[in-house]
Formats: structure tokens, C-alpha cells, sequence
């Protein structure tokens, strides 16, 4: 890379097949090093100790990263999951969605309902935030395609602010949810 690390980037990098750019998201000074982040602008609000975990996980062969200190070693909303839950009927996606926010925010499942090894048990532990806003989205969508759109609205706030709190400044993903939100 031409450009160096850093946890609060001053860039944001592009790319459309084989055409990558670099835009600034915040004012540079001059004589300022420009950074990038080689992580998912969602896993910077994580905790030092996941984004090393990920920033490391290319490097490494045969360590078990599924899970940390904190909860798990990776996000565990991936777009498998979120197939998984976009196949399901809309009364029976907002049931699960419902549970995996539960789960995701630490609150222990009874242990009748615990998941089965499958990689995704995080039972009882804090995952990713970024699973979290996932989980919001794709309830947000749901609702919105049930016409359940006041109830839609509010997690689609949920989602602006967790991208205004959270991201580096002027993050693609604003656009994406304000775009929503105001649909």
C-alpha cells in the first residue's frame, strides 16, 4: 500500500473493479500524513484489541480467531448470515433477527435455545457493533417491506446515528442509510 494505517483515517479508498481512488473525508492539512484504514470502516469502532485481531488475520495460519476476550474473534453478520435471513419469510426473519440482536448484545440465550457449533456460537458474549447495525439494517428492511414503516424509521435513525457516532467522518455508509431513511 501507498498509504499507512491508522484507526481515525483521513482518506477513505474506493474501488470499482479494477479502478481504485482515494477521496479525503475531512480536511488535511498541509505536511499531514494521509491514511487509510486497512480494516472495514465499521470494525474501527471496535475495541484495539479486535481491530489488531483482524488487522493480523491475513498473516496468520491455523490460529483459532473465533473467538476473543471480548466475544467473537470476527463479525459474525456476514453476508451468509444475512442470505440466510433475507430467504426466510418476513414474520419468521424479524423472529430470528430479533434473537441474533439479543445474542449480539450479550444477553445469554436459554440454554434450550443455545445455537449449535457452527461457527456462530457467540452465546452470551458482546459481538461486533458492526453486527449490531447489520442486524438494524436488515430489520429496518424487513419492516419496510411489511409497511411497518413508523416502526422502520426509528431503526433506520438508529443506523444514521450509529454512523455518525461511530465511523470516520463523511463515511459512505451516512449516505446509504440517510437514503433510506428517507424512502
Amino acid at each position: 500500500s501507498f498509504f499507512n494505517h491508522d484507526s481515525c483515517p483521513n482518506a477513505s479508498r474506493y474501488a470499482v473493479g479494477d479502478i481504485m481512488w482515494f477521496v479525503a473525508n475531512q480536511d488535511i492539512p498541509a505536511g499531514t500524513e494521509v491514511c487509510i484504514s486497512y480494516l472495514e470502516h465499521d470494525i474501527l469502532c471496535e475495541s484495539a484489541y479486535r481491530r489488531n485481531v483482524m488487522l493480523t488475520l491475513d498473516f496468520k495460519e491455523d490460529e483459532d480467531t473465533s473467538t476473543v476476550v471480548d466475544g467473537p474473534g470476527i463479525p459474525v453478520v456476514d453476508s451468509e448470515v444475512q442470505n440466510e435471513l433475507m430467504a426466510m419469510s418476513p414474520f419468521e426473519r424479524l423472529e430470528n433477527i430479533d434473537q441474533l440482536m439479543k445474542q449480539a448484545a450479550g444477553e445469554a440465550l436459554p440454554e434450550l435455545d443455545a445455537p449449535e457449533e457452527d461457527g456462530m456460537d457467540a452465546h452470551g458474549e458482546v459481538w461486533f457493533e458492526c453486527d449490531l447495525q447489520n442486524l438494524r439494517i436488515l430489520k429496518a428492511i424487513t419492516l419496510d417491506g411489511m409497511g411497518q414503516s413508523k416502526q422502520a424509521i426509528d431503526l433506520w435513525q438508529q443506523c444514521v446515528e450509529f454512523v455518525e457516532r461511530r465511523l470516520p467522518p463523511n463515511d459512505e455508509s451516512l449516505v446509504v442509510v440517510l437514503v433510506q431513511a428517507a424512502l
